[in-house]
């Protein structure tokens, strides 16, 4: 119809109304679909098809074995908590994590701000570039490394431990305290 217009027009249909508001409701979650590998921006790869993007969405999961990249570069995505048991490869943009805080086998990233208000689960954390913050604690059990590229500031309790491989502490912020042990390698 040639009166509403908008980058999301698309998105909708609406016929045989006589009101002209409307609420649109937040989808409470949404749970990937795709394959072992895919871009967050896609919506073949979420479940009904709703991508998480802008603050469409309040809980986002990542099933086990599933490497998602997210690779914006429009608005900040706004969610209240990212988890299951997969992993986010992020290369750009912005994700903004509410008190729900994340859950993740892994957090590789080269580019980009992840923001968590929440508690941080990692079983690795690696990092070339961009920022990381979390309002909350910080915690990784597996494998974390950090290079000069990229910057991690924690709020709460930063706790590092590593069974696979050395850890590599770059630029790293932390406001409580902070726990680290290399059990699979040197610090």
């Amino acid at each position: 119809n040639s009166e509403y217009s908008g980058a999301d027009v698309g998105n909708y249909s609406i016929t045989g109304q006589t009101d002209t508001t409307a609420d649109i409701t937040r989808l409470a979650s949404v749970i990937w679909v795709g394959g072992a590998t895919g871009n967050w921006f896609d919506a073949d790869n979420w479940q009904g098809g709703a991508v998480p993007d802008l603050a469409n969405v309040a809980t986002v999961e990542i099933p086990a074995n599933v490497d998602v990249t997210f690779a914006a570069s429009g608005a900040p995505v706004s969610i209240d908590s990212l988890g299951s048991a997969g992993s986010l490869s992020m290369t750009g943009g912005e994700l903004n994590i509410g008190a729900g805080g994340a859950a993740l086998a892994g957090l590789t990233q080269s580019g980009g701000v992840f923001d968590s208000t929440g508690e941080v689960n990692l079983g690795s954390f690696e990092q070339t570039g961009g920022a990381t913050r979390t309002s909350g604690d910080l915690n990784v059990v597996e494998r974390f490394s950090q290079t000069d590229g990229g910057t991690l500031t924690v709020g709460g309790n930063a706790n590092i431990g590593t069974i696979l491989g050395d850890v590599v502490l770059g630029n790293v912020a932390v406001t409580g305290s902070l726990d680290v042990v290399g059990v699979g390698g040197d610090i």
